[in-house]
């Protein structure tokens, strides 16, 4: 999507969430709808990339199992 980081998808997220309970005092309703998907993208965003961690750090730890079992059976 932005190519951010989870970090930077964090505080995005945190930015918006701050700016979305402002409210109208700061922002019209369309900003503030504007707003609100954005931060159900960055969510998304942010969901799938921990997905993506999981999944990578599983395939590594079943990768240097096997490894692991080739090895010994040398």
């Amino acid at each position: 999507m932005f190519g951010l980081t989870p970090g930077e998808v964090a505080l995005a997220i945190n930015a918006i969430t701050w700016a979305i309970t402002q409210g109208s005092a700061l922002f019209d309703a369309l900003q503030i709808k504007e707003l609100t998907d954005l931060l159900a993208k960055l969510q998304a965003q942010m969901a799938q990339v921990q997905q993506d961690r999981a999944t990578a750090n599983a395939d590594i730890d079943a990768r240097d199992k096997q490894l692991e079992q080739d090895l010994a059976k040398k």
